[in-house]
């Protein structure tokens, strides 16, 4: 593993990389571009390296990457566990307006969780978390979901779908992948 140190100086970043040299660079992209380059990985390749940040804003602001990170995992798993009640929920009779006031939800996400119309994956297994798409048909945008990981293509209704590897998101909602028919 090569170890490569990282500074700041000035508006350039330094690296210094360990029987390779060194260098400057004008963002944190060029520098990783130019280090991957002296140490001689294949392009398009990152080397395994060992990052020495020699600035303490820099360990910051990992740290709260991580952080994030953590966070990300954790709402995936809380995602999960809210469908996992929401079903069970409505398995034992509760109304979606009930199930959505227990859980602090909104009564669309509830009949999303709950519902077996799912465009790929199924209702069944409720470890699996919801995925919510936009098919692009003949009539418009259409907003579906699906459970489990979003496959590249998948069948709707006789149509052939598959990612554009495009989406969005609205105002803190899920993040919506978008889907064209497969001509």
């Amino acid at each position: 593993m090569e170890s490569v140190t990282i500074s700041r100086r000035g508006d350039q970043w330094a690296y210094s990389i360990e029987g390779h040299g060194a260098g400057m660079a004008d963002s944190l992209l060029t520098t990783t571009r130019a280090v991957n380059e002296r140490i001689g990985a294949p392009p398009g390749q990152n080397v395994s390296a060992q990052w020495n940040w020699s600035d303490p804003f820099v360990e910051e602001a990992l740290a709260v990457n991580r952080t994030r990170e953590q966070h990300r995992r954790e709402k995936r798993q809380l995602d999960v566990e809210t469908r996992r009640t929401a079903v069970s929920l409505a398995d034992r009779g509760l109304t979606v307006r009930d199930i959505a006031q227990l859980l602090g939800i909104s009564t669309g996400l509830v009949s999303t969780l709950t519902s077996s119309s799912a465009v790929f994956g199924g209702p069944g297994d409720v470890s699996l978390p919801v995925e919510v798409v936009d098919l692009l048909t003949d009539a418009g945008a259409v907003t579906r979901h699906g459970y489990g990981d979003r496959p590249q293509q998948f069948e709707y209704e006789g149509v052939m779908y598959e990612a554009t590897g495009g989406s969005h998101q609205v105002g803190g909602g899920p993040e919506v992948h978008t889907y064209v028919p497969v001509a």
